[in-house]
């Protein structure tokens, strides 16, 4: 009956290890994704700023 009392404490700290590092794991992608959509907004802010130039500039462009 020890054992199996052991033995049930080692499978339920081996869950929880196994959860902390998927949780961890999660958490490492959304920082990620939040960079790239930080980083997209920045460019997209760029080329709102930018767009009245293009447009200005327009005639250049095409011809």
């Amino acid at each position: 009956m020890k054992n199996i009392g052991l033995l049930l404490s080692s499978i339920t700290g081996f869950f929880i290890i196994l959860g902390c590092l998927f949780y961890n794991s999660l958490l490492i992608d959304m920082n990620k994704i939040k960079d790239y959509v930080t980083e997209s907004n920045v460019i997209l802010q760029e080329v709102m700023e930018n767009k009245d130039k293009v447009d200005d500039k327009k005639g250049e462009y095409i011809s």
